[in-house]
């Protein structure tokens, strides 16, 4: 069964939050749908256990009406998203926090919030797929909320559908599958270069920790330039996913390349580990050590020669030897 949650400002379009509610749950009969933590938590106990609740939540749609930055205060307007306990900022930074796909829906004319106009922790929220919904079309824009609910429900968490635009690119084909996440080939949009796409897997992701570390860690790698390196050209956050852009090698890793072949020849075997070595030594000189050398990180492409070139990879995940902020603790 899985969940999903409607969140929304009371002021602001609680009578399309109701309206919606009521449609999603004759449609989606084998999952929940919900509008209220407190309903399933019970009184105001929701506000100690809205991380743990968001987390078990399959997607969530913020219903963003004309007044939903504003409070209406006696005062005059205020900025609600500007506090801290907010309801609707809580509810939409735990979901954020915790990597569960967001599908806004835009009612009453509103438009999607600027990015400089949310709170630091919000503003993933704009990288999302916004719906627009207005009362002359809103049964059709039912049918579509359904069908992008459906194919949220459908995708399995970290992974892309192919044909999609994701950091720039156009997905072409999922190229491999590890414990760190997906790996997919993607045409550059704008540059027509075909490049790695490595998308981190959510529950890495979640972790404030690692997040800081791979924020600061890739930059580092970006700048590594090394015959045997696997060049990182992009890094960053997109719908709630963590992904690098890498340079795309058109061979094996060496874990295959044993797994298919049996034992190397020893003169391969020791050319092969002499080039990840001088690669190590390039990202030492740099004050970046490897988190996890491995054969499944050492990958081979052939050249027609009867040489092939051979790059280490995941240094977007590496440690920093220098840093003094903590946040390069041992790799997981």
């Amino acid at each position: 069964m899985s969940r999903i949650f409607i969140c929304y400002r009371r002021s602001d379009s609680s009578a399309y939050a109701g309206w919606l509610h009521d449609l999603l749950r004759q449609h989606f009969t084998k999952d929940e749908v919900f509008r209220d933590i407190d309903s399933l938590q019970g009184g105001e106990r929701w506000v100690g256990r809205i991380d743990e609740t968001l987390a078990r939540c399959n997607v969530v749609i913020p219903v963003i009406g004309p007044t939903w930055l504003a409070s209406a205060l006696a005062a005059g307007a205020g900025r609600r998203l500007e506090a801290p306990d907010d309801r609707v900022r809580l509810e939409l930074e735990a979901a954020i926090r915790r990597g569960v796909p967001l599908i806004p829906v835009l009612v009453g004319g509103a438009t999607m919030p600027h990015r400089e106009e949310l709170p630091a922790s919000l503003q993933p929220l704009v990288d999302w797929q916004a719906m627009r919904f207005s009362d002359e079309t809103r049964e059709h824009d039912v049918v579509k909320l359904r069908e992008a609910i459906s194919r949220t429900l459908e995708t399995v968490p970290g992974e892309l559908r192919l044909g999609t635009v994701f950091a720039g690119h156009e997905i072409e084909a999922l190229v491999g599958k590890g414990g760190m996440g997906i790996v997919y080939r993607g045409a550059h949009v704008q540059l027509g270069r075909v490049d790695a796409i490595k998308v981190i897997a959510p529950q890495f992701a979640r972790e404030p920790e690692f997040r800081q570390r791979f924020v600061r860690e890739s930059r580092l790698a970006s700048g590594l330039q090394h015959v045997n390196l696997l060049r990182v050209y992009d890094a960053g956050e997109e719908s709630g996913l963590l992904y690098l852009v890498m340079q795309l090698v058109h061979g094996e890793d060496l874990a295959a390349a044993i797994r298919n072949d049996g034992p190397l020849d020893p003169a391969r075997a020791a050319t092969i580990i002499g080039r990840a070595a001088a690669a190590l030594q390039a990202a030492h000189e740099h004050g970046l050590v490897h988190r996890d050398v491995k054969p499944g990180n050492i990958l081979i492409e052939p050249t027609g020669g009867g040489d092939e070139l051979v790059f280490l990879g995941d240094f977007g995940l590496a440690r920093e030897t220098t840093t003094a902020t903590g946040l390069s603790t041992t790799g997981r």
